[in-house]
């Protein structure tokens, strides 16, 4: 039988911890493993029976072996004599590889950005070598040392757990640390509580330029300029000159004030934009919110120095995608209506302060939670669009 079909991995340099499981399993199916301990009731050690037996879980021990380690087994003439050939080969039972192993096992710990479902298979490996070694673990120095290895933002978990020593087992602490990871993974999926938030990249910094002047060493709220421009300006502008796509900077000092800046001509229609340099969340029409009140009015202030106002806030769940194509829900609370403004926007600014991350690149950009894409923007242009 050929066991490579069956996915069988041969025995490499880095393997044998479950090459030896998964070879005893292949050895016990065919009706080998008898062979190999020497266990073997009612058979005689060098009767025919033996013989025919012991040559075919011999044969079975060299097919299950890279090239590479026949040489390990090349001169041995009985299964368990290949066995233990290759045993001592992988596991090293003297006081160096020990300390290798214990101080390896001392210095495994989990970022806080880090698979704990990885972690946790790498950890029980390190133990298996360990114990392999001649070093006896007991059940709670295991659970013990995974606990060590967990980063701050386990403390309560770890706190919680340390509570209950009456279940101070390896499976008790598995069991509640999956759990805990399984909320974490859902919660940066899914944030449906406040307005989600990104980070813009700090790379990035480097290519944002004024709106107003154009100059890349600063941004349109620390212009010189800005205030120059409001005043120039004449207040005629119609209100179809004043409906069009904005690019947002920061907030002012003051509390009813924002300053926008128009950056495309065209109507934008139910799509939103992300806006590395907006103040506030902002759309143009209450149709294209699922909710909203009214509230005091606030100044929004275009580049060419006129006014808008804002009536109302409000919020929307907005339809996107995440990494693996499939549709996401983006909920966005606080957002400011202002009425002939005919961009959707999405602030960077706003939802910048809550752990999301954002990564620009020239096709679109991936907003990512603790190191996991979890909703994905087309570029447009220059724009990127939900």
């Amino acid at each position: 039988m050929d066991f490579t079909k069956m996915g069988f991995q041969r025995l490499g340099y880095d393997n044998y911890e479950t090459w030896k499981l998964r070879a005893r399993q292949v050895l016990t199916r065919e009706g080998l493993w008898q062979y190999v301990v020497n266990d073997l009731p009612g058979v005689e050690v060098g009767s025919s029976e033996w013989k025919t037996k012991n040559e075919l879980a011999l044969q079975t021990i060299g097919f299950l072996v890279e090239d590479a380690q026949l040489r390990l087994i090349q001169d041995a003439v009985t299964a368990k004599d290949a066995w233990s050939r290759l045993r001592t080969y992988y596991i090293k039972d003297s006081s160096v590889g020990k300390v290798a192993l214990i101080k390896k096992l001392s210095k495994t710990e989990l970022s806080e950005v880090g698979d704990l479902r990885q972690h946790l298979m790498d950890l029980e490996q390190l133990f298996e070598k360990i114990e392999n070694a001649g070093c006896r673990m007991d059940e709670d120095m295991k659970a013990a040392f995974i606990l060590a290895s967990l980063p701050e933002s386990y403390e309560n978990t770890v706190a919680a757990i340390q509570g209950r020593m009456e279940v101070f087992t390896m499976n008790f602490v598995k069991t509640k640390l999956l759990e805990e990871y399984d909320r974490r993974t859902q919660r940066g999926k899914f944030e449906d509580s406040k307005a989600m938030v990104v980070k813009a990249v700090r790379k990035n910094e480097n290519k944002r330029l004024c709106y107003a002047c154009g100059s890349p060493e600063h941004l349109i709220r620390d212009c010189d300029k800005l205030e120059i421009m409001r005043e120039k300006t004449s207040r005629s502008t119609t209100a179809g000159n004043r409906t069009q796509t904005a690019r947002s900077a920061q907030s002012d000092v003051h509390s009813d004030r924002h300053i926008c800046f128009a950056a495309l001509q065209e109507e934008t229609g139910d799509h939103w934009y992300l806006d590395s340099a907006a103040s506030t969340h902002m759309t143009g029409n209450t149709n294209n919110l699922d909710w909203h009140r009214k509230t005091k009015k606030q100044r929004v202030i275009l580049a060419n120095g006129d006014e808008l106002h804002s009536t109302a806030v409000g919020g929307v769940i907005l339809p996107a995608v995440g990494a693996d194509k499939r549709p996401v829900d983006v909920k966005l609370n606080n957002v400011v209506i202002v009425p002939g403004l005919s961009t959707n926007l999405v602030s960077v600014e706003v939802i910048t302060s809550q752990g999301y991350a954002i990564l620009f690149s020239s096709d679109d950009c991936k907003i990512l939670k603790d190191g996991e894409v979890v909703v994905v923007a087309q570029k447009i242009g220059r724009l990127y669009r939900f």
